[in-house]
């Protein structure tokens, strides 16, 4: 059968992320530090998947699984490898 729908053998995997933003940082700047925080895992996503903000201010990664063997490992090293901004 041809078409598309949700496909019971093709779970989520769904990753949560908690950034640790000094407690003295005003809100607005708190919130421009998530909302580029979550450009950048967004970017570094090597499969399909969504990049999102959380309500408790966790980032939420969602990608459809089961991936290949290895392929979690290397989801999870792109995604939480420290970057460098040269100027």
């Amino acid at each position: 059968m041809i078409g598309c729908g949700n496909h019971p053998e093709q779970k989520t995997v769904t990753l949560h992320y908690q950034v640790e933003v000094p407690e003295d940082t005003d809100p607005e700047r708190r919130k421009e530090i998530l909302e580029k925080t979550v450009a950048v895992l967004r970017n570094r996503l090597p499969v399909a998947g969504t990049v999102s903000l959380a309500a408790d201010g966790e980032i939420e990664v969602a990608f459809k699984g089961p991936l290949a063997p290895n392929e979690d490992a290397r989801v999870r090293k792109a995604l939480e490898q420290y970057g460098s901004l040269q100027l």
